[in-house]
């Protein structure tokens, strides 16, 4: 598995991208597009988040579990 270390958000791109993409069972383009974004906001406030739809330290805290 892998550990997402930086913080994400829309436009991002690479590796970092692709292993969250991953871990949300989306397909892994490496492109922190629209797609990515919702599925980020839902997971953050299914795990009791604020749901912004950026990777900061709390939700990597959760997404690296």
């Amino acid at each position: 598995a892998c550990t997402i270390t930086s913080i994400l958000k829309i436009g991002a791109r690479g590796d970092q991208v692709e292993c969250l993409q991953g871990l949300l069972k989306l397909t892994q383009d490496g492109i922190f597009g629209p797609q990515t974004h919702q599925a980020v906001i839902k997971f953050q406030l299914a795990n009791g988040l604020v749901g912004d739809g950026i990777i900061g330290p709390l939700t990597r805290a959760v997404l690296n579990k």
